[in-house]
């Protein structure tokens, strides 16, 4: 199922595309995508049964899994029920494979942009080490540690406003909304532009990279996170939005950040990751400016998020 999805990724299109080239694969893009849901309604038609038919079974003790919680709220709602209906089940497998894709795509880019800028700032990355020094103790350590006592995580303020500070410089996605008849958005000179029919689409990048919304926007500074609201870099109300807000904002957020700091948790003390850009143009020949806004690691859109450019080829250090 893993694969079929990400292979789907690879497919998706929002009519955006700048290449010209790119619209060649509409011909085939309905067959690729039915092939590849084919495998993953498979896999998950068996899984939501295999549910079922556990959930039934009086000695099961219930878990937490997106699957065991859907299930049960639908027999809570249909109690003596024989069977899974297809309206449950195609309604099921769609919000899995949400799930699924938001929870691996996302926080993976997030994670290797959070190891890009810091291998760009050692400062930054020396405080990290040393914080985690303080609250985790040796590296050996860890695992067993947090296994038994996952609350210190939360102890690690420092390393949360480094990823918070990353996902403001690259917020992996942006958020889509439908116009309305009744909602204009009005220019800072007075003109109203009417929604309706329309799709609005929040540029998050273009939002933390303000300069009028954030004081050095361009800089990588995660003690903005941790200042007072009398200095100058304390982050304006509602501006940092990589996860949304409101009633619509991402339901994962805090497993997202709580991933990514257990990620460095395990890593950040016993490997150095630099990006490997030099050698990947010379190895195929790039020349030229190579860069966007300065930044050779710039964002691209891969399967509806974003993406470092080119994969982020890197190289990986096993400390002493």
């Amino acid at each position: 199922m893993t694969a079929a999805l990400r292979r789907q990724l690879k497919w998706c299109t929002m009519g955006i595309e700048m290449n010209p080239l790119d619209n060649l694969k509409n011909f085939i893009r309905p067959f690729v995508h039915m092939y590849n849901t084919r495998i993953m309604n498979s896999y998950l038609t068996y899984e939501l049964e295999e549910r079922y038919s556990s959930v039934l079974d009086q000695q099961h003790i219930p878990g937490k899994s997106v699957i065991d919680l859907a299930m049960k709220a639908y027999l809570d709602e249909n109690p003596g029920s024989t069977g899974i209906p297809a309206p449950f089940k195609s309604a099921a497998m769609a919000q899995i494979k949400l799930f699924v894709f938001a929870g691996h795509d996302t926080t993976s880019t997030a994670t290797v942009f959070t190891f890009h800028l810091l291998s760009k700032h050692p400062e930054v990355l020396q405080k990290v080490r040393e914080e985690h020094d303080a609250v985790l103790g040796p590296v050996s350590n860890v695992p067993s540690l947090l296994a038994s006592k996952p609350q210190l995580l939360n102890q690690l303020t420092y390393t949360l406003a480094a990823i918070k500070e990353a996902l403001r410089i690259y917020p992996t996605v942006s958020t889509i909304r439908s116009g309305q008849r009744d909602l204009h958005l009005v220019s800072p000179n007075g003109h109203s532009f009417p929604t309706e029919s329309c799709m609005i689409w929040g540029d998050h990048y273009s939002n933390h990279h303000n300069p009028h919304v954030w004081n050095r926007p361009e800089d990588y500074l995660p003690e903005r996170w941790l200042c007072t609201e009398e200095d100058s870099l304390y982050p304006p109300k509602h501006a940092w939005r990589p996860f949304e807000r409101g009633p619509r904002n991402c339901i994962g957020q805090e497993l997202a950040l709580t991933e990514i700091k257990l990620i460095l948790a395990l890593t950040i003390r016993e490997f150095d990751v630099a990006d490997a850009y030099a050698e990947f143009d010379t190895a195929r020949g790039n020349t030229g400016n190579m860069k966007v806004n300065g930044q050779r690691a710039y964002m691209v859109r891969i399967g509806g998020g974003g993406h470092p450019a080119n994969g982020y080829p890197c190289r990986v250090r096993c400390l002493e």
